[in-house]
Order: structure tokens, then C-alpha cells, then sequence
């Protein structure tokens, strides 16, 4: 469990808004021995929990070794060992909870899977770190290349697997399989990978353009623009110049559909290439979007 409240707020009140920070035993500094202290009081009508204020000894000045306190700090220098959490950069404190999950998501692997000892040092290209979320996944210390491969080193597409990863294993278990990392991956219906790559969907252009690229590359290499432009005249749509310039920005800055080398267009996430594939018949999909953006440019039409 990882809150990050701001500077600000105070320690006690905000610990004590968090239920799922409480488990058996909790260790806790001086500032929490007010409301925490209290709501921990509260939930052992119903909840095995122990509660241990950390205080410094009355009386001596100075630097003083607290119990426990060693592993806080320890905590503090694994996480500072990342470059992007060695200072407070973030405006939102929601964004460095999540940094912490995904560190320590690396570190956990590291000790409870017998992962790859592949290197992958040189995988991330100057064109591919626009992407933010690409930032230090190397650092992660997690390198199961089946994953980053799949992932396209998205850090937030590797910090899911991971998760999910964790859960297939039991306490016993030091190492995974392949077949684990694959089923993790293509997952069900339902899973939080499939989730995260839904975003791009909303609107008929944009998956079109996907759609397209998915045909063109079925029989060629990655389209430049024109040659997907030309696709789209072929399947009977002209997009309007605007549209088309809005919705290929729109996926560039969304890492779905991205310019290459010599300006072609690809989708750098093997995994959402594949999950689009499997949807159905790329052609059959193409036309209902193209039948979708028709009827929406008529119905704007109409409207003006």
C-alpha cells in the first residue's frame, strides 16, 4: 500500500484515510499516534491489528537509533536509486504512488522470479522517448524480454504485466514460465492489459487508420502515409484533411500508431497488434468504421 499526500497535509490524517494500509502489524512514526491511532482502535472490534508508535527517547538529544525506522530509510534508498524519484519532480501526488508501484514492482520480480538475465541496455530508441511512458523501464530490473517485447517497453503496459505476473505465482514459487508470461499477456476479455489498450477507440477515424495499417502491413511493409491514405480510398473513404492530420496526431502522441523509419507509420506495442487482430476480420472491421465516420460527417453536416 503507497500514499503520497502532499507537503502540507500533515502525516496522522491522511495515513487514517486509507484502509487498505492496515493489516496485522503496523509500525508507525510519532506524527500517526493521534487519528490513525484511534481508527486502529476502532477496526480491532473486527480486525486482528497491532499498533506500534516508533517515538524517540525522552531526554537524549541528537541522532538516536530508532527501531524499525532502518527499513523506512532503506525504502527511501531503493527508490532514490531511480533517477526519476532521486527528487520530488511530480505535480500530482498520484503520480508518484504510481512510480513507487512500478519500482517496486521491479523489485519484487527480482527476488521471487528467476527471470532473464538478457540485457536490455540499447533497446530504447531517441525517436521512442517522447513517450513518457517509457521512462527508466531498464531500471526496473525486470528484463523478461517476452514481456518488453510484447509491451514495447510501455512502462505502464510492463508494471500491469508484472502485476498480474505476481499473482499467478504462490509463496513457493521462485520462478515463472513461459506459458504463465503468455497467458498473462493475451489474458481474458476482462483483463487490466486489454483494458489499458482500449483508450485509442473512441473515435471511428482513429481506428480506422489502425485498422488500414493492420491490412497494409498484412501485405507490405509499415504504410507511409500516403500509401495508407491511398487504403483508405480503396476500402471508399476520403478523409477530410483536418480529420486525418487530428486523428494521426492524436495516435502518434498515444503511442498507437507512430512514424518509423523513412516515415512509416507503425504500431509500436506488438501486444495491441495482436489484440486488434484477433478481434475479427480486419476488412469487415475497416468498413463499419468507415461506416461510422460517414454517418458522423453526415450528421454534422446536417447539424451546420
Amino acid at each position: 500500500m503507497v500514499e503520497i499526500s502532499m507537503s502540507g497535509s500533515g502525516e496522522g490524517p491522511g495515513a487514517s484515510q486509507r484502509p487498505g494500509l492496515l493489516d496485522q502489524l503496523i509500525w508507525a512514526d510519532g506524527a500517526y499516534a493521534g487519528a490513525l491511532l484511534q481508527w486502529v482502535a476502532q477496526l480491532r472490534r473486527c480486525n486482528p491489528l497491532r499498533m506500534e508508535i516508533i517515538k524517540r527517547k525522552k531526554g537524549l538529544n541528537g541522532f538516536q537509533l530508532l527501531p524499525h525506522r532502518w527499513k523506512v530509510e532503506r525504502t527511501f534508498a531503493w527508490l532514490g536509486r531511480h533517477r526519476r524519484m532521486s527528487k520530488d519532480y511530480e505535480k500530482l501526488p498520484q503520480t508518484g504512488e504510481a512510480l513507487v508501484h512500478v519500482i517496486m514492482i521491479g523489485l519484487m520480480l527480482r527476488r521471487h522470479a528467476a527471470t532473464s538475465r538478457r540485457s536490455c541496455s540499447g533497446r530504447f530508441r531517441p525517436s521512442g522517448q517522447r513517450a513518457s511512458g517509457r521512462w527508466g523501464t531498464c531500471r526496473l530490473g525486470f528484463k523478461h524480454p517476452l514481456i518488453l517485447d510484447a509491451t514495447g517497453c510501455r512502462a505502464n503496459l510492463v508494471s500491469i504485466a508484472c502485476s498480474q505476473l505476481i499473482r499467478t505465482l504462490d509463496a513457493r514459487s521462485r520462478q515463472f514460465t513461459r506459458p504463465q508470461v503468455e497467458q498473462v499477456l493475451r489474458g481474458e476479455d476482462s483483463s487490466p492489459l486489454r483494458d489499458e489498450l482500449q483508450y485509442w477507440r473512441s473515435a471511428p477515424l482513429d481506428r480506422a487508420l489502425v485498422h488500414a495499417a493492420l491490412l497494409h502491413k498484412d501485405d507490405h511493409d509499415a504504410p507511409l502515409r500516403d500509401e495508407l491514405v491511398a487504403r483508405l480510398k480503396a476500402a471508399g473513404l476520403q478523409p477530410d484533411g483536418r480529420d486525418l492530420d487530428a486523428s494521426l496526431e492524436r495516435l502518434e502522441l498515444g503511442y498507437v500508431l507512430i512514424r518509423g523509419e523513412g516515415g512509416r507509420l507503425r504500431i509500436p506495442v506488438p501486444l495491441l497488434a495482436w489484440l486488434v487482430q484477433e478481434e475479427g476480420d480486419l476488412a469487415e472491421a475497416l468498413a463499419d468504421d468507415i461506416a461510422e465516420y460517414q454517418r458522423g460527417r453526415a450528421a454534422g453536416a446536417t447539424g451546420g
